[in-house]
């Protein structure tokens, strides 16, 4: 495989810049690969994981809770609205807004807080799942 140029940035920072191998993303139309030389793209991205495959076998997983990435014929770019390293991600207390979200589910009355709560278990979930990859 064939080594091109990555930008991953959210509102506050930059996560990564570098060659990378390959990019697989979780996008609202399902998972998404990306290498050297594809065909430009836009997508949007869903609360998940972002995996940057790196030489030497190595692998860079992110935790972003949506945006948008755009393959331009020299450079890919992740525009994430929150973003983070997997390994920085605190298991446990991840795991206690999950229990507190799953809480808050029970009680919740109206469609926009049912839509709301969902949302936030979603986000939690993918950053479960970011961890574990990490971890891997």
């Amino acid at each position: 495989m064939k080594p091109f140029q990555v930008s991953v940035v959210s509102q506050d920072r930059l996560l990564y810049e570098g060659d990378v191998l390959q990019i697989s993303a979780t996008a609202e139309a399902g998972e998404l690969g990306v290498l050297a030389g594809h065909t430009p793209l836009m997508a949007n991205l869903k609360a998940g994981q972002v995996r940057l495959q790196l030489e030497g076998n190595k692998e860079e997983v992110l935790y972003i809770s949506g945006g948008f990435l755009e393959v331009q014929p020299h450079k890919t770019i992740i525009l994430a609205d929150e973003a983070l390293h997997a390994a920085d991600l605190d298991e446990e207390a991840v795991k206690k807004a999950k229990e507190r979200a799953e809480e808050r589910m029970k009680g919740v009355e109206s469609s926009d807080e049912h839509a709301m709560a969902q949302l936030e278990l979603a986000q939690i979930a993918a950053q479960l799942s970011a961890i574990r990859r990490a971890k891997r």
